[in-house]
This record gives structure tokens, C-alpha cells and sequence, in this order.
């Protein structure tokens, strides 16, 4: 069954009211036997324990407890003898509950459990407190789902396919929770049996060894792990932190006390021939490690295309890449060894060098992420048939969207889970990523994660025409909940998805070509389909808020739960219709420049869309600082100033009669080695004249990758930071800098030296293909002004280069050549000091 098909299914099922449907639980249990009575909840409930162990039972006790409470407004009490109690918590011996399992299951023993439901009695029971614990949430989902109170007699024996099941969650780019919002995301998890929690740390960890490391970013204190941690095992989920320890190091590597473990300027891998870099990993493991009692460490190891390029580049040559990646790793596991943890990492790097895997400790375990649908997944056939053990981790796909993309990551979960357990995988961890700087709630990933628990528990029984029913029903106390699965699917579909680079993107540039995800609709058309679903979702949503939200039972969860989601549900329709508004703008300012309208209809547009962008920047603020901490917001409150600043500008620009800009007029300079590549390390020559004492001069610069900037011989500054990975550093991707001091009367003489050092890059298809042939290249724009004159001089063909020490001292400069860029680069204000940004 495809995604449209599901959706179709789902809406004839939900418009079914009177179907009867037994166990209506997430995940799905294993085996049901049916009866033909019921049990029914009355006015009190006595809670009763089995054994002489009620403290260890009790976190299952209240799990039941607020089920009853929320859902039915039925008090409990404990009563001490569990003959008159109407449910008992009890533990079994362990051999019964084992042959209860099948024979390649029964070392999962202590996590399953049993319900018996009778007329008079309702029995949990397992082997250990934690499968007991997962049988009162199964419970807890009965009682919210019980019609007229009642829950139809049966008898549930359930466990789990994977061991391990849970999410990644990435604080690294901007959103970090509050601790109460961790919380929270551990409640979501325990709810629908998930054990395991990744925090995906990078920098965002407060250290004593390096004070400088997440400071003023939200960055999680060691008290405040502490309390999720301590939660989180209450809920029997172990937290496991994801440090990196190769790759992804560009908020570490751009500070100036770490710029030395820098495999060159502006990487994003740690070099492993600086001695520095091994005192430092030494450090901050050991300090993490205590930090989280978890018996693992995960210590990243994706993507760690720069190792071997430029430092480490002998080494490299001499044992070959796969080598050296090897020997980080086997040091890597000493570290983790000597901090008594066992190390875990991702296997993209390892599937590039397959032959090292050998060679590799046998107690490591692998995770295998895999994002998009394939026809099938070659590296979980081959990590099936090695010694280590894996775990597959798939994605929400909440990273470019501003919902996340149910279409890729709804039928792969699925698709992941069913293989994984043919090929041997022992745990399933999906994974969230905020590539693009985390604008969206996390909130809108709840659902994704309960599927993602769906698959891992009972993968070939994740029958998805059930799932919207059972999950908003717990969600909103409805049984048929049809309006708000109808709302969640518009929601979802594909022509609703708004690419967040669209909605950043400058107002004056192109439309985009749709993405892949989107379907081959032209942008006027899905703005008008936009539009009107949208007015359709906000009339359902006000009388769904009349409904069920009870504003004198503010406190009770589900009514909590239902109104939060609603909101985050409001804030996402309130950014769709803003977007869609930006767009009539951008059609009609394409009208304005073609001079067919006025100036009043294009000028009144742009008004509109600042005072919408006000409103929106705030009340995003507002979400935020709700769930999250308030430092992560800094970076989306800049992109709304940004996208404000581009409408005033073309409001100036349009009021002045000027030419509408928005990307630079200054070239991408090169220099030539042959017809087909171009010099990796090159210095870039202008020279110009200052007739009279400038009141300013300006340099803004981006670079390919790395450029000193040097004026009259005299070195001034640099840019090193790369257009690569991480959002969260693209403000550092270009520069204003002020070259009025060190200029002169007459000539000046503007020296930029150039370094490319994207050659690891290669290594990866993707950027291969993105990056075209590598060289150092650079984007120069001077600015000379003088009372009210204005200079612009921009790179271009009138620039000169030359490509190593030799020819510098020969003065053999040459002409350089013009070469489009990968992404386009919005113009810089120079009045206003906003350097220009990169359009992805």
C-alpha cells in the first residue's frame, strides 16, 4: 500500500464509527485472545500488588492511575491485599514468561508482559518491573480508548521485536529543550515502550575541561542531564549522549583555542596527527562520561569527509585514508574503554572503507542510517554478516520542511523495521537533524516517533490505516477522532510542504524548482492549493478548539496535551499562510519589474508582509521560549530580521527609482591551470586608487574556502568558515571588513590569498556532483565612499591571480576567469553593515 493509498483507507476507516476494534494500543501487541464480556471501570479503582515489592511496581501504578484519572475521572487507592484489588501489578517467574516468547525472543523476557482482563480483575504481569511497566502503559491506552467504560475481556501476551528502541535527538543547531520539555519527550517515549534516548550533543554540552565549549548557546549544564537522566530511568529509558569525535566539529573548530586541532581552516574533522587533538578527546569523554551512567558511548563518526586533506595529509598518503580512519577509531575505543563505556558509531564511514571492519573491536556497536527509499539497503546486508553488532536508524525527516516529510519517513520506518529484523539489526533509533537551524517544534514529531515505536516493537503487524485512530484518540479523548486526523493529513500532504529555504529566501530571487517531495506543480498553482486548504484547516481547528479543549479543566493532561498540540498545529498554518502571501508578493514585484503595476500595489504588498513577519517573528518567539530555552532563538530571530531587512531594502530601492537588486553583482574568480580544472591555492590582485581621504572603506568577502585578506602588504583578516554542514555557522560564511585604516593616498595595492580545501569532499557523491571542479576561488566586493560618492569595485575579469610562492616573487600574475557559483550570494548593505548570505 503506498502513502495516498493509506490516507484514502484511513479516512473510510475513520468514518466507520461503529466498528469494533480490540486492543487499541501503540504498538500493536504481539498475540490477542478475545473474550465476550467486559471489565468495567467504575467510580474507584483499587490498585493492589502481587508481591511484597510495591516500591518497584509503583512507577507502573501511576502510570495507570493518570490514565484513569485523565481519561475517566476515576480515583484510586492501594489496597493492600490484592485478592480485593480490581487491578494487580504481579510479578512472574521468569521461565513462565520466557516460553511465553518465541525461542529467538526469550532473551527479551524481562520486557514483556501479560494482561489478563476479567469481568472482576485485571492482572499485569512479567518477569521484571520494566516489562510490567510496559504493560501498564498498554493498559493505560485501554483505558483511554474504554467506550462507555468498558474494556472488552482478553488476554494480551506481548514483547518486543528489537531490543532497542528509541530516537536521536539533535540540540545541536539552536533547539534545546527546557528540562520540563525534556521530560515531556521522555513521556512521549515511555508511553509507547521506546528504552533508549540519544541526546546529539556536538557542542552543547557545558564542560569544566573547555569553559568555551556551548557557552551562551543553551548548552546543557551536568545538573540538568543529571534530572533527565534520573527521569528518564524512572521511565526505564537509558540515555546515551552522541559526542563527536572526527567529523561535524565546526561550532568547536572555528573557536580560537581549538583552531589548532583543525585538520585546516575552517574544517569540520579533527586533525589526528595534532598531538592536542587526543588531550582534548581524552578530556571532554572522560568528562561526559560521568556525566551519563549509560554503559555506552557514542562517539559519532559520520561524515568525516576532511580527515587526511591538508595536516594529516602525509599520513594519509602513506597508509591510505582508510588507515588512518581506522587508527582514530582504535584510539577512540581505548578512550571509551579506559571510562568503562562501550563505544557505538555511525557506519557511513566504515561502509566506504569495508575493508578496516575486520579490523575493527568486536564488542563496538554500528548504527546504519539510511534516509531515503531504495529498492533495497546493501549495507544492512553487509553489516548483517559481520561480528559487530548494528542497529538501523531511520529519520522524521524534519530537516528542510517546516512539517516534517511523512511521505518519505512514514513508509521507510516501516519498510526499515520489516528488513532490519531479516538482517539481523538489534536496534531501531530514528533520528531527528535541524540542518536547516531547527525552526520547527519538535512537538510536530511526536507522531513519527510513536510509529517509528510501532515498528520497532511489532514490525510486521504495523498496520497504518489503524494508527491515526488510536494515537489522536489518546491525544484529543476522542473515539473517532476523524476531524483531526482530516486536519493532521492536510497537513502532511505533499503539496503543502514548504521548503525552509523557500520561505527564507529573498523576495526578488527566482522561484525555486519544486523538490522532489513536492510533485511537478508550478509554484502559482500549489500557492492557491496552499491557500485554500489552509482557510479550510483554520475554520475545522476553531471549532475542534471549542470542542475539546476545556478551559475549566486546564490542568488535565489530555486536555493539556490536545491544546498543545493545536497550537503548534496554528503556528505551522500561520507560517504556511504567511508563505503564501510572500509568494502573491514575489509574483507581483516580477510585474513591477516587468512595469506591469503600480508602485502603490507592490509597496503596499511589501507593508503587508513586514507587519506579518512582526506578528510571526513574536509569536515564534513566543512557542519557543515555551518549550525550549530562549538562547536557541537568537538564530531564527536573525532570519526574520533578515527577510524584513530584504522588503525594506526593496521598498528603498523601489522609492528611489533604483534597480531592484538581490544577489551580488561581483563575480566568482578563478584562476585557470588548464581547460578543464583550476588552481587550488591561488593569490587574487587588485589595485586601486584613493584620490582623497575616504569616510569608509569596505571589503565584504566570502571565499572557496579559506582567503587572507592582506592590504599594502599588511595582513588584515581572513574568512575560513565553509558553506558545507551546519546552518548554524552560515553568518560566519562572509565578512565586512573595514580596510579605511590601512589605506592610502594613490595606490593600494589588495591582496587575497586562497585556499581550497573542500578536496575530501570528493570522497561523497553528493558534494562531488554539488561542488563541480574544485579551486580557490573568492567573491570580493570594495566600498569606497567619500562625503556622498560611492565606489563599488567587484571582482571580476579585471582581477589578477597567480598560484604559488614562486610565481608571487616572479610577479607572474595572469587573468583570472568568472565561474558560477553552486549557490547564489544575496548583495551585502554596507549602509546597514548586513554582510550577504548564501542561498541554498
Amino acid at each position: 500500500m503506498n502513502y495516498f493509498q493509506y490516507f484514502y483507507f484511513t479516512i473510510i476507516f475513520l468514518l466507520i464509527t461503529n466498528q469494533n476494534i480490540t486492543a487499541q494500543i501503540i504498538p500493536v501487541p504481539q498475540k490477542i485472545n478475545i473474550g465476550q464480556s467486559f471489565f468495567t471501570l467504575k467510580n474507584e479503582i483499587k490498585v493492589g500488588f502481587g508481591n511484597d515489592l510495591e516500591t518497584k511496581l509503583l512507577q507502573s501504578a501511576v502510570i495507570v492511575n493518570k490514565s484513569l484519572k485523565d481519561y475517566r475521572n476515576i480515583i484510586t487507592m492501594i489496597e493492600p491485599y490484592p485478592n480485593k484489588a480490581n487491578i494487580v501489578f504481579t510479578f512472574s517467574d521468569s521461565i513462565k514468561i520466557q516460553n511465553l516468547l518465541p525461542k529467538n525472543l526469550q532473551h527479551l523476557h524481562q520486557e514483556a508482559y501479560r494482561i489478563v482482563i476479567k469481568e472482576k480483575i485485571i492482572v499485569v504481569e512479567g518477569s521484571h518491573q520494566k516489562g510490567i511497566f510496559y504493560g501498564a502503559q498498554s493498559l493505560a491506552q485501554l483505558i483511554a480508548h474504554a467506550r462507555d467504560n468498558k474494556i472488552q475481556c482478553q488476554e494480551i501476551i506481548d514483547y518486543p521485536d528489537y531490543a532497542r528502541r528509541g530516537v536521536s535527538d539533535d540540540i545541536s543547531r539552536g533547539q534545546v529543550s527546557s528540562v520540563k520539555n525534556f521530560k515531556k519527550i521522555i513521556d512521549q517515549l515511555a508511553r509507547f515502550k521506546m528504552n533508549t534516548y540519544f541526546l546529539y550533543l556536538e557542542d552543547m554540552v557545558i564542560l569544566e575541561s573547555f569553559s568555551s565549549i556551548g557557552k551562551e548557546r543553551g548548552a546543557l549544564k551536568k545538573e540538568e542531564i543529571k534530572e533527565i537522566v534520573d527521569y528518564a530511568n524512572k521511565n526505564f529509558i537509558e540515555v546515551i549522549p552522541i559526542f563527536e569525535t572526527f567529523g561535524h566539529q565546526e561550532h568547536i573548530l572555528i573557536q580560537n583555542t581549538f583552531q589548532k586541532m583543525s585538520e585546516f581552516p575552517g574544517a569540520m574533522s579533527l586533525c589526528v596527527t595534532c598531538p592536542f587533538t587526543y588531550q582534548y578527546l581524552e578530556k571532554t569523554i572522560a568528562e561526559i562520561s560521568k556525566m551519563f551512567p549509560s554503559p555506552y558511548f557514542h562517539i559519532g563518526g559520520d561524515e568525516s569527509f576532511d580527515a587526511g586533506v591538508y595536516k594529516s595529509k602525509d599520513l594519509a598518503d602513506s597508509i591510505g585514508i582508510a588507515n588512518l580512519h581506522l587508527n582514530h577509531y582504535l584510539k577512540l575505543h581505548k578512550i571509551c574503554e579506559k571510562n568503562g563505556k562501550k563505544m557505538m558509531m555511525y557506519a557511513d564511514m566504515l561502509e566506504k572503507f569495508p575493508a578496516i571492519l575486520s579490523k575493527m573491536p568486536q564488542d563496538i556497536i554500528l548504527m546504519d542510517w539510511q534516509y531515503f527509499d531504495q529498492a533495497d539497503y546493501p549495507t544492512t546486508q553487509m553489516l548483517s554478516k559481520i561480528s559487530q553488532s548494528y542497529w538501523l536508524s531511520p529519520t522524521v525527516f524534519n530537516f528542510k520542511t517546516i512539517f516534517p516529510l511523512h511521505q518519505i519517513s512514514f513508509p521507510i520506518t516501516k519498510k526499515l523495521a520489516t528488513l532490519g529484523l531479516e538482517r539481523n539489526s538489534k536496534g531501531f533509533i530514528t533520528s531527528n537533524w535541524g540542518d536547516m537551524g531547527n525552526d520547527s517544534p519538535k512537538e510536530l514529531l511526536y507522531y513519527l516517533y510513536a510509529w517509528t515505536a510501532q515498528c520497532a516493537w511489532t514490525a510486521n503487524k504495523s498496520q497504518n490505516i489503524y494508527f491515526d485512530r488510536y494515537y489522536f484518540s489518546l491525544f484529543f479523548d476522542e473515539e473517532n477522532p476523524q476531524e483531526i486526523a482530516q486536519i493532521y493529513q492536510s497537513l502532511i500532504k505533499p503539496e503543502m510542504q514548504i521548503n525552509w529555504v523557500e520561505f527564507w529566501r529573498h523576495p526578488a530571487m527566482p522561484f525555486r524548482k519544486p523538490s522532489f517531495w513536492q510533485g511537478n506543480i508550478n509554484t502559482t498553482t500549489r500557492n492557491s492549493l496552499i491557500d485554500k486548504t489552509l482557510a479550510e484547516m483554520e475554520k475545522k481547528i476553531k471549532i475542534l478548539k471549542q470542542r475539546v479543549v476545556n478551559p475549566k479543566d486546564s490542568m488535565n493532561v489530555v486536555y493539556k496535551q490536545g491544546n498543545e498540540t493545536l497550537e503548534v498545529w496554528e503556528w505551522v498554518i500561520k507560517m504556511k499562510k504567511y508563505y503564501t502571501l510572500k509568494v502573491k508578493t514575489q509574483i507581483i514585484l516580477q510585474l513591477y519589474q516587468q512595469n506591469k503595476t503600480t508602485n502603490n500595489e507592490i509597496l503596499s504588498k511589501i507593508d503587508e508582509n513586514l507587519k506579518e513577519l512582526g506578528i510571526l517573528q513574536r509569536e515564534s518567539e513566543k512557542l519557543w521560549k515555551t518549550y525550549y530555552k530562549p538562547e536557541g532563538f537568537e538564530y531564527m530571530f536573525e532570519k526574520f530580521e533578515k527577510l524584513k531587512s530584504y522588503f525594506a531594502e526593496i521598498k528603498e530601492q523601489i522609492s528611489e527609482k533604483k534597480t531592484i537588486e538581490s544577489v551580488v553583482k561581483s563575480k566568482w574568480i578563478y584562476l585557470k591551470r588548464d581547460n578543464t580544472t583550476f588552481f587550488e591555492n591561488v593569490v587574487f590582485k587588485k589595485e586601486f586608487v584613493i584620490d582623497q581621504r575616504p569616510s569608509e572603506v569596505l571589503l565584504h568577502l566570502a571565499a572557496d574556502t579559506y582567503a587572507e585578506v592582506f592590504l599594502n602588504g599588511e595582513r588584515i583578516d581572513n574568512v575560513f568558515v565553509r558553506n558545507i554542514f551546519s546552518i548554524q555557522i552560515e553568518n560566519e560564511l562572509t565578512k565586512i571588513i573595514d580596510l579605511k585604516p590601512f589605506t592610502r593616498l594613490d595606490k593600494n595595492t589588495l591582496e587575497i590569498r586562497t585556499v581550497n580545501y573542500n578536496q575530501g569532499l570528493k570522497r561523497n557523491e553528493y558534494w562531488t556532483k554539488t561542488l563541480g571542479n574544485l579551486g580557490a576561488g573568492i567573491n570580493a566586493i570594495l566600498y569606497i565612499k567619500n562625503l556622498d560618492e560611492e565606489q563599488f569595485i567587484y571582482s571580476d575579469t579585471t582581477w589578477e591571480g597567480v598560484w604559488d610562492e614562486e610565481n608571487i616573487k616572479n610577479k607572474f600574475f595572469k587573468k583570472v576567469v568568472e565561474k558560477k557559483y553552486h549557490y547564489d550570494l544575496i548583495y551585502p548593505n554596507f549602509k546597514t553593515r548586513r554582510k550577504g548570505f548564501f542561498e541554498r
